[in-house]
């Protein structure tokens, strides 16, 4: 049925969706398991990846894969490759049996009740791949994991997101930060390249900057709980098994919430708007009200909840 000699995973997503995917890579490997894999994605991504045996993409084959394009011709290089597109929305680059597309958001409905995690998986159980072990258990054997509270007091904050409108006010944040430390914990504000640049002021609470997602990874394992918005660090989290909780705006928790972490969102009754996009680049509301209308109560009680 596969007559390819290697795998050529394309991915561009941002760090959340990459870890939304990793399950359907694993489960792509576990089904293939004989040929070459290459990642043609973010060099970053790799060491979650080189477990899987998937190895950086060689030049030849990247410069092929991105001369692909619609109406144009099957390029010479790839001709025994099957090339794995993970997107989200968007269409395939072109038509190809061996180009497998696979659309994290298949239903262009907010109250979709299939995760972008789940879309994946099921569409490659469409290509004849299917799951095996839990990813999980997969995860836990070849990646590291958070091993357990101990004496961990680390409170780890992310008031940064892909988008402003699924930011949380950050004067909420300094408020939680306070609380935390009333509940005998250590908050620290992590910022990554876009915080820095806008210099996002932590009014003299302790905050580091993200100097990579491996450093991000550390930052996790030594924590006790971890508390954001709708964005990559919380998924990193909850692949690791951290404690947390992710606060949601305008996007789907079913299908954008990470897993293993709590997902918080303003109730029904009063933000019936919610949710309102699918990936945030049609938004349109100028003041995300579903956002404000969390308060720092409700998010601490879901933080004691989880610890």
């Amino acid at each position: 049925m596969h007559k390819h000699d290697n795998i050529i995973i394309v991915h561009r997503g941002a760090l959340g969706d990459f870890f939304l995917a990793w399950p359907a890579l694993r489960q792509l490997r576990l089904g293939l398991p004989h040929q070459p894999a290459y990642w043609h994605g973010r060099s970053d991504r790799l060491p979650w990846l080189a477990p899987l045996g998937i190895q950086p993409c060689p030049a030849p084959l990247a410069a092929a894969v991105e001369s692909l394009h619609p109406g144009g011709p099957w390029p010479a290089a790839l001709e025994r490759s099957l090339v794995a597109w993970f997107g989200l929305a968007a269409t395939a680059p072109m038509q190809d049996e061996r180009l497998w597309y696979l659309q994290g958001l298949r239903s262009v409905d907010v109250q979709a009740t299939v995760s972008v995690c789940q879309s994946y998986s099921l569409q490659l159980e469409g290509k004849g791949i299917h799951r095996t072990q839990d990813w999980k258990i997969g995860w836990r054997q070849a990646l590291p994991a958070w091993d357990g509270p101990g004496a961990k007091r680390l409170a780890l904050l992310f008031p940064g997101a892909g988008h402003k409108l699924k930011q949380w006010p950050l004067v909420k944040f300094l408020e939680l930060a306070h609380r935390l430390e009333e509940l005998g914990l250590s908050p620290l504000f992590v910022l990554g390249p876009a915080e820095v640049e806008r210099g996002l002021d932590t009014d003299g609470k302790p905050s580091v900057r993200l100097e990579n997602p491996l450093h991000l990874q550390d930052l996790l394992l030594s924590a006790r709980v971890a508390i954001g918005n709708d964005c990559g660090p919380m998924h990193l989290a909850g692949r690791l098994g951290v404690p947390g909780v992710a606060v949601f705006g305008p996007t789907s928790r079913t299908m954008w919430a990470p897993e293993g972490i709590t997902a918080l969102a303003a109730p029904s009754d009063l933000v019936p708007c919610r949710p309102c996009t699918l990936t945030t680049h049609d938004l349109r509301c100028q003041d995300a009200i579903c956002l404000r209308a969390i308060s720092v109560d409700m998010v601490m009680h879901a933080v004691e909840d989880t610890l």
